[in-house]
C-alpha cells in the first residue's frame, strides 16, 4: 500500500488497531490541521471488540447485517430525544476495502433508525487502510482502523460545506489517495430528526451491512454521545492527549474510570466511560481539580485545573488532557466462587479478564489459563475451550482494549465425596505477558534478624506443590530456571506451618532445572510450605503449597489455608481457596487472606481482595442492588480494581472514598421462590498504603441496598499488619503434639444450644465459634465444667469451636 500522507488519528487508547507497531508508527504525521472537540460532558458508551465484517452476498447472502450494541442506564426514565442535536455524534473506528458495499444505520431503543451512510455512494472509497481480499469469507490480516464522525450539531467542524456526505468521492479522498478523508466530521445520510422520540435509556444499535461483492473489512469500535440532559451538574471532561497540546482535538476521546481528588474538599470523583466526571452537590467557591497520575499518565494541561461554583449555574470544569509516555497494555485476572457445594450441579465458578485502565494499549490474542481442583468437573461454560492438561482449561478472550474486559462463566459439579469444610483451590493466568507487564521488580520488606541476600538476581524460580498421598504429606520444591543459568547463588528459607504455627525452618540452594522433596507423616493438621524468590526475582512471586486433611481427620481444622498469603500477588495470575459449604450466610464481607490468629495479621505492602456477598431473603424480586464500601484510609485509593461478579455491574468511586456498585435490572428473585438464584457477589482487590506500620488496624465493612428499602450492613473486616512469624524463636520438634485435654459437647448436631464439657484446669480459657470462612461469630471463657453456648442466632451450617491455642481442643459443631 503507498504511504499515506494524511494524519492517522486513530487513538491508542480509545480506537487502536490491533497491530502495536503500527499503532505507533503511524501516528506521528501532522500534515492536517485537526478540528477541536468542545469541551462538553456528554454521555458516551462504546462497544469495544474487534468485529470482522465479511464480504455479504458472496459468504453468508444477499443481505447480510451485523449490529453492535450499548446499553444507557444512565438517564431519567421516561427521558427522550427532543431535537437531532441530542445526538451529538456517532463514531467509528473501521478499515474497509470499499465504502460502495455498506450501509451503515444508528437503531434507538425503540427500533426506529437513522441511515449514517447507504450503498452505493462511495463507490471505490476505502475506509482506514485496509488489506484487501477478494474472497472476503475467512477473517484476513487486519488493516488500519481510521476514526470516521457523524453529526447534525452546527458546533463541530465540517467536511466541505453541509450538507456533507462521506460519499462524495473526490472531495472526501485523502490528498492523492484512494482513503476517505477523516479529520472533521460527516453529516449523516439521514438526519437525526428521524430519531426523535426515541427513549435515551436502553440499547442503542449500529447495523452494519455488506450488500455487494468482493470486499471486507473490520471495525474495532463504535461509540455514540448524547447531549447532557442535566443542567444542575458541575462536571468536566478528561481525555487522551495523543499530541500533547492540551487541545481535545477530534481523535482524541475520553478516558475512563480516571480518579480525580477536588480540593480544599477531599472530594473523590471519577471518569465515566464518556471519560466525564460530575458532581451534584458543590456549594459555591473557588476549586481545583487534580487527576491521578501515580500510574503511567502525565498531565499535559498541567498538574491541577481551578474552576469556580456560582449559585444557581451550571459549572463545566476545565477539558484535563492527560498522555501516556509509553504504549503498553496491563492485564489482569480475577477468579471468584461464591459457593461450592458438594453432590450439586451448576456451582458458578467466575472469571475476569481485563485490560487496566492505565494501558494505552490493547491486549491483542489474549487468553486465561484456568487451572481447577481435580474435585471440580466442569459441565459447561459461557465461551468455548480448551483442555490443555488435566483439570486445565484454556479460554480465548480475543482483543481486550485499555479500561475494558472480557467475562468468562464456568459451571462445575463438585464431587459428592468432597467434605463440608473441605478447601477446593482454582487458579487463573492470562497471558501474552509482555515484558512491560512483568520487568518490575519489588522491593522487598524484610522482618528484623533476617539477612536477605544481596547478591544481582540469578535467574533462578522457585516453584511449590503439595500433596497428600497414603496418609503422607509430600512437598516439591522446584527451581524452574535454566540448567545453565539459573543456578541458585543465594540460599533461600523454607517455612513450614502446622495449623498456623511455625513448627519447621529449613534452607536450600537448588540448581537450575532441579528440585527438592519434603515428605511427612499425616497427621490430619494444614501444613502450609513456604519459599522466597531471590529479593530481585521480577514480579511479586511468592511461592507456598499447602495440604490439609492428610491423615487422622480428628486432627483437622477446617478454614486455615486462607489465613496465609496465597502466591498471586502479580496481577497476571490469581488464585481463589474456597471451602465446601452446604449453606453459608448471606449478606457478608471477607478479606483475603484471612489473616494470621486472633489478630488477623497479615504482611505489609500485602495486597487485600474482598468479597461482598448478598442475598434478597426478601417478597419480591429486587431490581437493584447497590453496594456501598468506604475504604478504609490505610488502604490505597488509586489501586482499586473491581473483579469478577456474580452478575454485570456498574462501579464508580466518588465522595469521601466511597466505593459503589450498581447492579441495574438484576432481577434478583426472592429466596422463597428461587434460593439457588437469591445470591450475588462482587470482588475487588486494593492494595495497602506503602510500608504501614506494625499495628495498624484496616477495617472494612459495606452496606448493602435492595431497591429503595434501608441498607443491610454487613459485618466488619479486620486486618492487622505485622510480619507473620517468619523464624522459629526456639527449635520446636516437627512432630511435638500438643497436650490434649479431653472436651466434650453435646447435643451435636444442635438446634439451638450446645453443652462444652471441660476439665477444671481450662477455666480462664476463652472460646471461639468460627464460621466456614474463619470468622469469629461467638466468643467467650470457660466458666464453669459445664459452659452453654446459645446458636440460635446463627445460620445452619459447620462451625469449629477453640478453646484456647491448643489445636487438639477443637470440635467441629454442626447447627442444624
Amino acid at each position: 500500500m503507498k504511504k499515506i500522507t494524511c494524519i492517522i488519528i486513530a487513538s491508542i487508547l480509545s480506537w487502536s488497531s490491533v497491530n502495536a507497531q503500527q499503532n505507533t508508527t503511524n501516528n506521528t504525521s501532522k500534515t492536517d490541521t485537526l478540528s477541536s472537540v468542545p469541551c462538553v460532558f456528554d454521555y458516551q458508551l462504546s462497544f469495544d471488540s474487534l468485529m470482522f465484517i465479511p464480504d455479504g452476498p458472496n459468504c453468508q447472502g444477499p443481505s447480510v447485517c451485523y449490529n453492535a450494541n450499548v446499553t444507557f442506564t444512565t438517564f431519567a426514565p421516561g427521558e427522550i430525544i427532543t431535537s437531532a442535536s441530542d445526538i451529538r455524534s456517532v463514531c467509528m473506528n473501521i478499515e474497509h476495502s470499499y465504502l460502495g458495499d455498506l450501509q451503515f444505520s444508528l437503531i434507538c431503543p425503540n427500533g426506529s433508525r437513522a441511515i449514517i451512510h447507504t450503498q452505493p455512494n462511495g463507490g471505490g472509497l476505502s475506509l482506514g487502510e485496509p488489506i484487501d481480499d477478494t474472497g472476503g469469507c475467512d477473517p484476513t490480516p487486519a488493516g488500519i482502523g481510521w476514526n470516521y464522525c457523524w453529526s447534525n450539531n452546527s458546533d463541530y467542524n465540517y467536511h466541505g460545506t453541509a450538507p456533507n456526505y462521506l460519499h462524495q468521492n473526490q472531495q472526501m479522498r485523502c490528498d492523492s489517495s484512494n482513503i476517505a478523508n477523516h479529520s472533521n466530521y460527516y453529516h449523516p445520510m439521514n438526519s437525526f430528526d428521524a430519531l426523535i422520540g426515541c427513549p435515551l435509556n436502553g440499547t442503542w444499535s449500529l447495523e452494519i451491512c455488506d450488500l455487494y461483492g468482493i470486499d471486507d473489512g473490520r471495525i474495532w469500535k463504535w461509540s455514540i454521545n448524547l447531549r447532557n440532559m442535566d443542567t444542575t451538574v458541575t462536571g468536566g471532561v478528561v481525555y487522551f492527549d495523543q499530541n500533547q497540546n492540551c487541545q481535545r482535538d477530534l481523535s482524541e476521546f475520553g478516558l475512563p474510570n480516571h480518579l480525580g481528588l477536588i480540593q480544599p474538599l477531599g472530594i473523590w470523583v471519577q471518569t465515566d466511560q464518556s471519560g466525564v466526571w460530575q458532581i451534584d452537590s458543590l456549594p459555591a467557591g473557588d476549586y481545583t481539580i487534580a487527576m491521578d497520575t501515580t500510574n503511567q499518565w502525565i498531565n499535559s494541561c498541567g498538574n491541577t485545573q481551578s474552576f469556580t461554583i456560582t449559585d444557581g449555574e451550571n459549572t463545566i470544569a476545565p477539558c484535563i488532557g492527560l498522555y501516556s509516555p509509553n504504549t503498553c497494555n496491563f492485564p489482569f485476572v480475577n477468579i471468584y466462587a461464591q459457593t461450592l457445594r458438594p453432590c450439586f450441579p451448576n456451582q458458578k465458578i467466575y472469571v475476569l479478564a481485563k485490560n487496566l485502565e492505565n494501558a494505552s494499549a490493547n491486549l491483542d490474542s489474549a487468553y486465561v489459563d484456568v487451572h481447577l481442583d481435580s474435585l471440580l468437573l466442569v459441565t459447561g461454560a459461557s465461551i468455548p475451550y480448551t483442555i490443555t492438561n488435566p483439570n486445565s482449561y484454556r479460554f480465548y478472550v480475543g482483543s481486550i482494549l485499555p479500561g475494558a474486559f472480557k467475562f468468562i462463566e464456568i459451571s462445575t459439579t463438585v464431587n459428592c465425596s468432597v467434605m463440608i469444610g473441605q478447601t477446593l483451590c482454582m487458579s487463573a493466568e492470562i497471558s501474552p505477558q509482555i515484558a512491560c507487564n512483568n520487568d518490575t521488580v519489588t522491593t522487598p520488606v524484610f522482618p528484623a534478624g533476617v539477612t536477605p541476600c544481596t547478591l544481582p538476581w540469578d535467574h533462578s524460580s522457585l516453584s511449590v506443590t503439595g500433596w497428600c498421598a497414603n496418609d503422607s504429606v509430600h512437598f516439591n520444591i522446584a527451581n524452574t530456571g535454566s540448567p545453565s543459568n539459573g543456578n541458585m547463588l543465594c540460599y533461600s528459607p523454607v517455612r513450614i506451618y502446622l495449623d498456623g504455627i511455625l513448627t519447621y525452618f529449613d534452607s536450600l540452594m537448588i540448581a537450575g532445572g532441579q528440585s527438592i522433596n519434603y515428605s511427612y507423616p499425616g497427621n490430619g493438621q494444614t501444613w502450609i510450605l513456604q519459599t522466597d524468590q531471590h529479593p530481585l526475582h521480577p514480579g511479586n512471586s511468592h511461592p507456598n503449597a499447602h495440604v490439609e486433611a492428610c491423615g487422622n481427620l480428628d486432627n483437622w481444622t477446617p478454614g486455615l489455608i486462607n489465613d496465609f498469603p496465597l502466591d498471586d500477588l502479580d496481577p497476571l495470575i490469581d488464585y481463589f481457596c474456597g471451602q465446601a459449604t452446604g449453606s453459608f450466610d448471606p449478606n457478608i464481607k471477607v478479606g483475603y487472606p484471612h489473616g494470621v490468629g486472633g489478630s488477623n495479621i497479615i504482611p505489609p505492602n500485602h495486597p487485600l481482595q474482598y468479597s461482598i456477598s448478598f442475598q434478597n431473603t426478601g417478597s419480591d424480586t429486587a431490581f437493584t442492588v447497590v453496594l456501598r464500601d468506604t475504604l478504609d484510609v490505610n488502604l490505597n485509593i488509586f489501586s482499586v480494581t473491581p473483579g469478577a461478579a456474580s452478575h454485570p455491574y456498574s462501579f464508580k468511586i466518588y465522595g469521601a472514598r466511597i466505593l459503589e456498585w450498581t447492579f441495574h435490572n438484576i432481577l434478583l428473585p426472592d429466596s422463597n421462590v428461587n434460593e439457588p438464584e437469591s445470591h450475588g457477589f462482587a470482588t475487588f482487590t486494593v492494595n495497602q498504603n506503602p510500608n504501614l506500620l506494625k499495628g495498624t488496624k484496616i477495617k472494612n465493612k459495606a452496606d448493602i441496598y435492595f431497591d429503595y428499602n434501608a441498607p443491610i450492613t454487613t459485618n466488619e473486616t479486620s486486618h492487622t499488619i505485622d510480619f507473620i512469624q517468619t523464624v522459629l524463636p526456639t527449635a520446636i520438634n516437627l512432630y511435638t503434639k500438643p497436650k490434649d485435654a479431653t472436651i466434650q459437647v453435646y447435643p451435636n448436631p444442635a438446634n439451638n444450644e450446645i453443652t462444652v464439657i471441660t476439665p477444671t484446669e481450662l477455666m480462664g480459657e476463652t472460646y471461639t465459634l468460627i464460621n466456614f470462612i474463619g470468622q469469629g461469630v461467638i466468643k467467650g471463657k470457660i466458666t464453669h465444667e459445664e459452659n452453654k453456648i446459645n446458636l440460635s442466632g446463627l445460620s445452619k451450617g459447620v462451625y469449629l469451636l477453640k478453646i484456647g491455642n491448643n489445636p487438639k481442643l477443637s470440635r467441629k459443631i454442626i447447627k442444624n
